[in-house]
């Protein structure tokens, strides 16, 4: 006899406590609006003094969830019902919930699979949300998906925008950081001269299969011409290339100058906390002068002495060199050549029905000025994973991701990238982590807002909606949605406290995001959340942007490397 699945709607809306708390762990600190399993997962008020609170983390492996979400039609159904109940909701997140332990320590991770919406804030009751909750819900059933809730959350979606560049730094400076945003590995911050003031990331390089001299690098749309949410101004956009045009080229600036303060500024404080220890060890050697009996410490003492010595003349000349980069005109590191508008592009897994998933396009072609490259300063698409200089800090950080490290020891720090992560992978991973009983992918990217994170791939695309305004200021007037690729932070340990850390923030736009393959997986176009604290990021994939490039512009490749 086979089992009738019912499902019992909750007997009433959540109450306040629950709907500032519940998602009070995620970055942006959400209100809830609805969940579907109130009744069946009430909530409750732990023994200490904080409340029951609840993240996200990548939906796994579940058959009928992908048959039905990555099947158009059947995804249509789900969004029709939120249009018809008028909710105005920002994004579809497939998603597990982790629930929360009453003891960090001894308590194991577990989660449930749910359907996240989020809503634009102050839009949606808790009253409505409780039904249309009811009727989401009564959807999946109808599809034969059962173990799969629906929870409403508010959260807006955002999209977060000289001389030669220097050699990458050698392996054990301990002022790396310093020298990143001026080089030409991936994950600098930039901003445009037409928009300086706006910042984002620079992303991958790739080259013009028609003129392979040409080197191009990519970044967002939305980075470069942030007035591309207005219906009228959202156009493609091709610099002339006919000899004596008069339109000014765009020209990408890396770094902003905001940023250049902000290294600088970084960089003096860590030279006067180096100061400082280095005054210290100094007074403590000479106090220990003439003591025979204390030979391991004389000892301790100088080496310690003499390794803040050299990282202090490290920052010292990293900080002098940062001085050539003043002048803006010699941070214009090229300029803009090709941006289509923002739109779809791509598809989905092409056994799910595809034609109609549609991936979202927000990409800018940038051509780089040629003088800006030497011999031994550009070595492709490389990640710089930084550090400070000690080797076993890098260990640390190749071994805790699972990183294909550099077979050359002086070369470890430089990751680099060759190829794309294919899109059916996405969704079934091969080369994964496995984390609460599901595979994932792990992911890292290096961003001009928060430098280098690391997190896990979802397995399911989310839905996110683009509306766009006219100049005049009037309602909405352009409206699509379109498939981007979910980033959570790293999964929390078996045994342990809650991550802290995100995956990205406001000015991460452009990135490259990586799998632990040294694959490019596509380009961080922004997040849920805000623009500060992002919940979830989303990124585009990198196999459509060169696509689409090649359909509707140039075909391009990621062979960079010249010679």
């Amino acid at each position: 006899m086979s089992t009738k699945h019912t499902y019992t709607p909750p007997s009433s809306t959540l109450r306040a406590q629950e709907t500032d708390y519940y998602f009070c762990r995620l970055p942006s600190a959400p209100k809830l609006v609805a969940r579907s399993d109130s009744s069946t997962r009430p909530w409750r008020k732990l023994r200490d003094p904080w409340p029951e609170y609840h993240q996200f983390t990548n939906i796994g492996r579940h058959e009928g969830l992908v048959s039905f979400w990555l099947n158009s039609s059947k995804r249509e159904e789900l969004v029709n019902l939120l249009d018809s109940r008028s909710v105005q909701f920002t994004s579809i997140d497939p998603v597990k919930v982790i629930e929360p332990r009453r003891d960090i320590w001894s308590d194991p991770v577990t989660t449930h699979r749910a359907m996240a919406i989020a809503v634009k804030p102050g839009t949606l009751s808790r009253e409505d949300g409780a039904e249309v909750v009811v009727e989401c819900k009564a959807l999946l059933e109808r599809h034969g998906i059962h173990d799969v809730e629906f929870v409403i959350r508010e959260a807006e979606c955002f999209s977060g925008v000289g001389p030669k560049f220097p050699e990458p730094a050698e392996f054990a400076n301990a002022a790396v950081e310093l020298r990143i945003p001026v080089s030409s590995t991936l994950g600098t911050a930039i901003s445009s001269t037409s928009a300086p003031d706006g910042a984002g990331t620079r992303g991958f390089y790739v080259a013009s299969e028609d003129d392979p001299s040409k080197l191009y690098f990519l970044t967002c749309r939305h980075v470069v011409f942030p007035s591309s949410s207005n219906v009228e101004q959202n156009a493609e956009y091709e610099y002339p290339t006919k000899a004596g045009s008069l339109e000014p080229c765009i020209g990408v600036i890396q770094p902003p100058a905001g940023t250049l303060q902000c290294v600088k500024e970084g960089g003096l404080k860590k030279i006067k906390r180096l100061e400082d220890i280095v005054a210290s060890y100094q007074r403590e050697a000479g106090a220990l002068e003439g003591k025979r009996w204390q030979k391991k410490l004389k000892e301790t003492t100088r080496w310690e002495l003499e390794d803040h010595q050299k990282k202090l003349e490290a920052f010292k000349k990293e900080l002098d060199a940062l001085e050539a980069w003043g002048d803006e005109s010699d941070r214009v590191i090229g300029h803009v050549v090709y941006s289509p508008p923002i739109t779809t592009c791509g598809s989905a897994p092409s056994d799910h029905d595809s034609n109609d998933n549609k991936f979202i396009l927000d990409v800018c072609v940038c051509e780089l000025d040629p003088t800006k490259l030497g011999s031994n300063n550009f070595l492709g698409n490389v990640v710089d994973l930084g550090g400070d200089g000690d080797p076993y800090t890098l260990v640390k950080i190749i071994s805790r991701h699972k990183l294909k490290r550099s077979i050359n020891y002086d070369d470890m720090r430089l990751l680099k990238l060759e190829g794309f992560t294919p899109i059916d992978e996405m969704v079934n991973p091969t080369t994964t982590d496995v984390g609460g009983g599901d595979d994932y992918l792990r992911v890292g990217k290096r961003g001009g807002a928060t430098g280098l994170t690391f997190g896990k791939a979802n397995n399911l695309p989310s839905l996110r909606t683009y509306d766009f305004s006219s100049l005049d200021g009037t309602a909405s007037t352009t409206k699509f949605r379109a498939l981007e690729w979910g980033v959570f932070p790293p999964e929390p340990e078996p045994r342990g406290p809650p991550i802290e850390e995100y995956f990205s923030a406001g000015g991460d736009s452009g990135a490259t995001v990586f799998d632990v393959e040294n694959r490019i997986v596509g380009m961080l176009t922004g997040g849920s959340g805000t623009r500060d604290y992002v919940d979830i990021a989303y990124v585009m994939p990198g196999e459509s942007i060169v696509e689409e490039i090649g359909r509707r512009w140039k075909r391009v490749n990621l062979n960079v490397l010249r010679g």
